[in-house]
């Protein structure tokens, strides 16, 4: 009874921790860097729903610039095109892993690009929410620049 009763009061301190909104600050070190540049005027506004919908647009247009696509194909088909065994930013060394980064490029486009782009979000949430779409961000576009970093210098010097 005892140990059962501990365990219970453990168990509730643990959910109030996860519960609590602890206000920490973002490290900016964690993420892409061009794309913390782009988002940064809204993290310290803490303008959590347009940082998520802002890491979405900003993403998706660098992914378009460095496949060489135009604006016509959009979303998940855009991240299909450059993420595909053929395309110039496959990611991986093998076709189970091409698949995967082609997935999370696609699911990316629609779980979260077009959920922020089109609705404002209001959750009590919405911070670890906006946080989590900028690391997903910052993942797809970290990878890129590992995988294709000459492709990728060239198409942005060749944008500017």
């Amino acid at each position: 009874m005892v140990e059962q009763t501990r365990q219970l009061i453990a168990s509730a301190i643990y959910a109030l921790g996860l519960a609590a909104e602890v206000d920490e600050p973002v490290d900016e070190s964690s993420f892409d860097p061009e794309l913390w540049a782009h988002v940064r005027g809204l993290v310290d506004a803490g303008d959590w729903g347009k940082v998520a919908t802002q890491a979405a647009v900003f993403t998706e247009d660098k992914v378009r610039k460095w496949s060489n696509q135009d604006g016509a194909v959009v979303g998940k088909n855009m991240y299909a095109h450059a993420l595909s065994n053929a395309g110039e930013l496959r990611l991986g060394a093998q076709s189970n892993e091409w698949e995967g980064w082609r997935n999370l490029g696609m699911g990316f486009a629609q779980a979260t690009s077009n959920v922020d782009r089109h609705h404002v979000q209001i959750r009590p949430d919405l911070k670890r929410y906006a946080v989590g779409v900028l690391g997903l961000a910052s993942l797809l576009l970290t990878q890129m620049r590992h995988a294709h970093a000459e492709l990728i210098e060239q198409r942005d010097s060749s944008a500017s």
